[in-house]
């Protein structure tokens, strides 16, 4: 444990004192770049390679880039300073690295890592390496989580520090100490029917740290998640850490077509109070497998304040045991088991009990036609869930599924599920319990024909005299799937039908007594090749046992076309119409509308285009009688890209995005963004000379009475020129001017030259001149003019 100590003060040296790291960073990429000037074992083809030792190793990238600069500065040199591109007055310097480096070490060793530098980011150092031999290895830097096979002390938010795993046949041990920055949050958004921007509440966010996830839940009970989607960073969205603002590549409808809801779960690390590494961490596990079919693990994972000290921090740390195995018992049958327990240590001792949790999960065949999977879990109130956010706690359940498939695509599955919370059990609370017993059936009764129906029952009760919680639900779905090959006009045609029944029952008359019915009715046809269209009509009646009348009608309607032709063209389109009546007291009281926009075209092998335009228009109507007040909002993305590439080397690109939000009220709030690109890149005679262009051009309007509205026009333009005069010398031209108007005035250029000689295959020497001039029409005393000479050392490889 010491020695665990010890490499966390050891991550942390960095951060003793900002000046003096600067310093350093400074002399470690300047030694790094003579080190590549100066060595010629590192000539050939960016590889280092000692055949007697087996050793080869290829670094690539940008090796580093070191600018030291001298600045004059006439005006405000501290808003200068702070600008883009800006350098304090006098000398200064600024520095960027980035490689990645992959290989083998004395033939038996794999070396895989990176390491990133850039001032303008936090943290400014990022790196990872990892030193392997056969299935053990030594991890340093920057890594995404640990422990995966257990769940309770399964760590899954990014750290940086130290892993050392060491594996045989039989045995592997694993140990890591770290450091992690922010703090853990869990958010759940309900989805708009759009692909977003769906935005966190607390920012910014940790980059790396993000784990999103779509849950479809139960619309009965919303504590049963029915499915789990996890979503892919950069594939199935994107996130922007500054704002926390998360977009979908595709629409979220808010609930699924048998009308369960949809809810988006987003786990991550904020830094709303903090940005440093604050918090260490340290964990070990040791995994034993004696045989085939069996697996033994146990895990241990802490986490503690690095203040005032580690020594004090790792005396008040939290921390969880756990231990987990894993049987095969003959080829059907799988047999998983963990338990854990934590607790919060204190200084004088009196730390409170540890908190339990256990699971056991089993999954097998009996025969080739019934599949049983069963599952327990238990965690109990206190239990910590700094490692896996997850973990809900304070409940145990219990889940047994059977299915047996009595004729090929037939089935019938049995189900039941146990739900308790009050763990350990207080009597200042009640302990509430779930049973939700179901069957369902489905076949392919003909080759085109598919019925399948489903009961469950929901039964909530607690353990109060008299009870607080004590209501059931019986559920009924039937429906079926008819498949048409041949109808006139629409040629191919799937229909699908579905009603279901909820009879819900509050025996404590705390909520009304109901009975809901749904239906739903979808028609998919494919009228010609490559077309697809839909039409699904959606209805969910609430009728009030009580008051023996009609109290709600939810009316959901939705039409859809996908296009594929010729491999060049596809298009997406949807529209829904999603309304809300109060049938008692004979009024609407909401309605949307979403339409959903998507086309990529490629006309010739020359020329890319792509769009998409979002919808969104939502009311809530006053009402007096329901006591409900009027609220309406409407947004607009749109987002539109040309590409045309005539010939190699030579791209114009055209970029346009548009973000409107208004809120319909009294005082009306708008917000309105767009932003228009061109960019132009030409490289000619050999790639020694080339050109770039960009024009943007980025409004913004923001109106929120009482306070004014603002509204910018930010306009951009650059042009860059750059030439490779021989082999060893290039020259480099750029002017850039931004300016701002309209509720802001002001107006900034700069003025870029730059020679540079290359020495050697990885060095380049550069020298430039940089003017900047900024001009403020509003406020005069932020105006500036600054000139600056600069030197840059280069590394590439």
């Amino acid at each position: 444990m010491q020695e665990l100590i010890r490499i966390i003060t050891m991550l942390n040296y960095t951060h003793i004192a900002e000046q003096s790291v600067n310093r350093k960073r400074s002399w470690r990429i300047l030694v790094f770049a003579l080190i590549l000037l100066f060595c010629p074992s590192l000539s050939f083809a960016y590889l280092f390679q000692d055949e007697e030792r087996g050793t080869s190793l290829s670094i690539f990238g940008i090796g580093g880039i070191m600018r030291l600069n001298y600045a004059w500065v006439d005006g405000d040199d501290a808003l200068y300073e702070d600008s883009d591109d800006g350098f304090r007055e006098g000398f200064d310097h600024r520095e960027f690295l980035s490689l990645t480096a992959s290989g083998i070490l004395f033939r038996d060793y794999t070396l895989d890592g990176e390491v990133h530098y850039n001032q303008d980011d936090d943290p400014d150092w990022n790196f990872f390496a990892k030193l392997a031999r056969d299935e053990s290895y030594l991890m340093f830097g920057d890594q995404p989580n640990i422990f995966e096979e257990p769940y309770f002390t399964r760590y899954t938010l990014p750290f940086r520090g130290l892993t050392l795993h060491v594996e045989t046949d039989h045995i592997g041990v694993t140990t890591f100490g770290a450091i992690t920055r922010g703090a853990v949050s869990k958010e759940e958004i309900t989805p708009d029917g759009t692909s977003g921007p769906y935005r966190l509440s607390k920012i910014p966010v940790v980059p790396g740290s993000d784990i999103v996830t779509i849950e479809i839940r139960n619309q009965n009970d919303s504590n049963q998640v029915l499915e789990m989607r996890p979503q892919t960073r950069n594939v199935d969205y994107t996130i922007d850490y500054d704002t926390g603002e998360i977009t979908f590549s595709q629409p979220i409808d808010s609930e699924t077509f048998g009308g369960d809801r949809v809810v988006i779960v987003v786990i991550y690390r904020d830094e709303e109070e903090s940005s440093s590494f604050k918090t260490a961490i340290l964990g070990s596990r040791l995994t034993v497998s004696p045989t085939d079919w069996g697996t033994l693990g146990v895990t241990y994972v802490s986490e503690f304040e690095r203040e005032p000290s580690l020594s004090d921090g790792f005396e008040r740390r939290q921390e969880i045991y756990g231990i987990d195995t894993a049987l095969k018992i003959g080829d059907m049958w799988r047999l998983t088991t963990e338990y854990a327990f934590s607790q919060q240590q204190t200084v004088n001792g009196d730390s409170p009990d540890p908190s339990q949790s256990v699971l056991a999960k089993l999954d097998g065949k009996v025969g080739e036609q019934v599949d049983i999977h069963g599952k327990y879990q238990r965690v109990e109130r206190e239990f910590l869930t700094f490692a896996n956010p997850d973990i809900d706690t304070n409940e145990q359940e219990l889940e047994l599924v059977g299915i047996y498939a009595y004729r090929p695509d037939h089935s019938v599955k049995i189900g039941y599920s146990f739900l308790q919370d009050n763990l350990p059990q207080e009597s200042e609370e009640p302990t509430t319990t779930t049973h939700r017993p179901y069957i369902a059936w489905d076949a392919r009764v003909r080759e085109r024909t598919q019925l399948f129906s489903k009961y469950e029952y929901i039964q909530k009760t607690d353990d109060w005299h008299p009870e607080e919680t004590d209501d059931q639900t019986h559920s009924l779905l039937f429906g079926g799937i008819q498949e048409f090959s041949t109808v006139p006009v629409l040629k191919k045609l799937s229909v699908r039908g579905e009603y279901q029944v909820n009879d819900f029952e509050d025996k404590t008359d705390q909520e009304a007594d109901t009975l809901t019915h749904l239906f739903g009715l979808r028609a998919t046809t494919e009228p010609a090749r490559e077309i697809i269209a839909y039409a699904e009509q959606r209805e969910r009646l609430i009728h009030d046992k009580d008051l023996k009348e009609n109290t709600e009608r939810q009316d959901i309607s939705e039409f859809g076309l996908e296009l594929n032709r010729w491999q060049r063209f596809s298009a997406q389109s949807k529209y829904q119409y999603r309304a809300v009546h109060d049938l008692l007291h004979d009024e609407q009281e909401s309605e949307r509308h979403t339409v959903i926009l998507g086309a990529k075209y490629q006309p010739f092998d020359v020329v890319t285009t792509s769009g998409k335009l979002e919808l969104r228009d939502e009311t809530v109507f006053a009402s007096a009688a329901a006591e409900r007040e009027e609220s309406s909002s409407r947004s607009l993305n749109t987002e539109a890209r040309l590409a045309y590439t005539p010939k190699k080397d030579l791209t114009f690109r055209i970029k346009y995005e548009y973000d409107y939000e208004e809120d319909r009220l009294e005082a009306a709030n708008k917000t309105r963004e767009d932003e228009t690109e061109f960019r132009f890149n030409y490289a000619f005679d050999k790639r020694k000379t080339r050109l770039t262009g960009i024009i943007k051009i980025e409004r913004d309007l923001l109106e929120a009475p009482p306070t004014p509205k603002t509204k910018t026009r930010t306009t951009t333009y650059l042009a860059n020129a750059a030439r490779q005069l021989t082999d060893r010398w290039d020259i480099l031209a750029q002017y850039k001017r931004e300016m701002v108007e309209l509720s802001a005035d002001n107006t900034r250029e700069d003025i870029l030259a730059e020679i540079g000689c290359k020495l050697g295959r990885f060095i380049t020497f550069a020298g430039g001149y940089q003017h900047s001039r900024f001009q403020d029409n509003d406020e005069p005393e932020n105006d500036y003019t600054a000139n600056s000479v600069y030197l840059k050392l280069i590394g590439k490889l």
